[in-house]
């Protein structure tokens, strides 16, 4: 192997793969770009959910439909190192 090669080797991140579910049901690459999107997204609109509980006065049924779409952001945001532990 040539001295640059392995170089470049140590440079490159290692591409985790989770799995999902139940064995051979699926996999989470944590490096994927669909997945970076993913957990872009879900950052970004849980920043507007809690600043919007924060901040705005909602009735008792929106106050709990605005909880539970940050818990499930949270829950998503989450999926990689609560598989990792249950493996």
């Amino acid at each position: 192997m040539a001295r640059g090669t392995l170089m470049f080797s140590f440079l490159k991140k290692k591409q985790e793969v989770i799995n999902v579910g139940e064995p051979g049901e699926g996999q989470l690459e944590t490096h994927s770009s669909t997945w970076l999107f993913i957990k872009a997204w879900a950052e970004d609109e849980l920043s507007k959910a809690r600043e919007e509980n924060d901040y705005m006065k909602h009735d008792e049924l929106k106050t709990a439909a605005l909880r539970g779409r940050i818990k499930l952001l949270k829950e998503t945001l989450a999926l990689p190192k609560k598989k990792r532990g249950n493996e």
